[in-house]
């Protein structure tokens, strides 16, 4: 097992600040992007208690956006022939379906301990969602979402969520307590051409632009939701990429130089958003720390042709804080 939190254990989420190194924020000068085959070495935290969830840029080694991994609990897709609405993995929500249309519908307590949960693939949603467990979005049935826990390790608690319709403009839904059907929110999310994400706090009962455009990142570092042994959820720590045209092979142990060398158009290319993952590091229980494969090779091929190769160094700061990622990147 490589990983520390099980669902049936203490799942633990703690609060952090972010410290990235490499940054670039909305204030700062804009970084010209690296000439191939230069090494750059950068670092991003994810605080202390991987609270934050970090945007990065390969082509100029920065940290392009962060936001708390606890402010959204929804996401709508952008792609309007394929509309998707996925749940906070970050948090550990999870979402069931209850067979029916009646929004005010009564459950006991022991109707909603026997609920089926589900969690968003985190190969992505091309896999499946647990709002489109067949592929189509499940318009018009009350789903029952578990909000997760909040950086008091506390459950937040249950919410009544219906997909009401999806328009050409827009998606359209209301939710409301579990306990409470009548404090009914009704709200629409706007399709976004900006981003590939646009989230939603039910909390706010508004959509918050959270996502970068998906032309200034590539890689985001991240808590989530993975499935390890084939029947349990954890939540993990690693990198998704979720851009869709982004490509990613994990070139295990191959010698750099051979990687740098090969011919990486008959490369098996994957889209999955989990293809970078976690498991580049392993959880020592004896020792009670993780390790980093630092011998383990990673081919990107971003949506312009840019390819590079991504190593990881270290997962701890100089002071022994975890979620301190050193990574390498080198551009061909």
């Amino acid at each position: 097992m490589t990983e520390l939190l099980r669902t049936s254990a203490f799942v633990k989420l703690m609060c952090g600040t972010a410290i990235l190194f490499s940054g670039c924020f909305e204030h700062e000068l804009p970084i010209n992007p690296h000439p191939p085959g230069l090494a750059t070495s950068s670092a991003v935290n994810l605080g202390a208690d991987y609270a934050q969830r970090i945007y990065f840029d390969l082509p100029t080694a920065t940290a392009v956006a962060s936001h708390d991994k606890l402010a959204w609990d929804l996401a709508f897709s952008s792609e309007t022939a394929s509309p998707t609405v996925r749940i906070n993995s970050s948090r550990f929500c999870r979402l069931a379906r209850t067979a029916q249309s009646d929004f005010s519908a009564s459950f006991s307590e022991n109707a909603l301990s026997g609920l089926s949960w589900a969690h968003d693939a985190e190969e992505g949603p091309q896999t499946h969602t647990a709002s489109a467990p067949q592929g189509e979005l499940l318009i018009g049935e009350l789903l029952i979402l578990d909000l997760g826990y909040d950086l008091n390790n506390s459950a937040l608690g249950l919410m009544r969520l219906m997909i009401d319709s999806v328009t050409a403009a827009a998606y359209h839904i209301c939710f409301a307590p579990i306990d409470q059907p009548d404090l009914v929110e009704v709200a629409s999310v706007p399709f976004d051409g900006d981003r590939l994400w646009l989230h939603f706090s039910l909390q706010a009962a508004s959509p918050i632009a959270l996502e970068p455009p998906p032309a200034q990142w590539q890689l985001l570092y991240t808590q989530y939701t993975a499935l390890l042994d084939g029947t349990t959820s954890y939540l993990v720590t690693g990198i998704l990429t979720p851009n869709p045209e982004l490509q990613v092979c994990d070139l295990g142990h191959l010698p750099l130089n051979a990687a740098l060398a090969a011919n990486w158009d008959s490369l098996q290319w994957s889209s999955q958003w989990n293809a970078i993952g976690y498991d580049w590091k392993a959880y020592d229980f004896d020792l009670g720390a993780y390790s980093v494969d630092t011998d383990r090779l990673f081919a990107i091929r971003t949506p312009d042709q840019r390819e590079f190769l991504l190593q990881f160094v270290d997962f701890y700061s100089a002071t022994g804080a975890a979620g301190f990622i050193t990574f390498t990147a080198v551009e061909r």
